[in-house]
């Protein structure tokens, strides 16, 4: 088992945060607070929009920054993917001296179709039990 390094070791803690970032299933962005601009993807947002780094850095969001508000789930219009249900969270902190977003997305599109599919079924289950009560009162 390798030990973190020390927090003196800065070459070494920004490889193990780089590799973190770089390695995180999470769909991640980091973003400038004041203007949007996007410094940096992983490849797990590549993969979800289906844009590649190169063509997302240097760009500003196109979303509002609503996404903001810690463990909201919000509709999101996702490239070659279409309208998607997720779940973001996000933290501000300093980098170079500004003000900066990183933000973590979880696509639950998914399960909120199965959510909605059960609550249905549960309705109509509970409109056959009531037809049952009445049959057997009328009897």
């Amino acid at each position: 088992m390798t030990l973190p390094p020390s927090s003196n070791d800065h070459s070494a803690n920004f490889e193990m945060y780089r590799n973190a970032f770089d390695k995180s299933p999470a769909p991640t962005i980091v973003t400038r607070l004041n203007d949007g601009l996007i410094l940096n993807v992983n490849p797990a947002f590549e993969h979800w929009t289906g844009n590649s780094r190169d063509n997302l850095v240097g760009r500003s969001t196109s979303q509002d920054l609503a996404w903001l508000r810690p463990a909201e789930e919000r509709w999101l219009d996702i490239p070659k993917q279409g309208m998607r249900l997720c779940r973001s969270s996000a933290q501000l902190f300093t980098l170079g001296g500004e003000e900066t977003i990183i933000s973590l997305f979880q696509d639950i599109t998914d399960e909120h179709q199965q959510q909605q599919s059960i609550q249905h079924n549960e309705a109509h289950l509970q409109v056959l039990a009531d037809f049952e009560d009445l049959l057997f009162l009328q009897t």
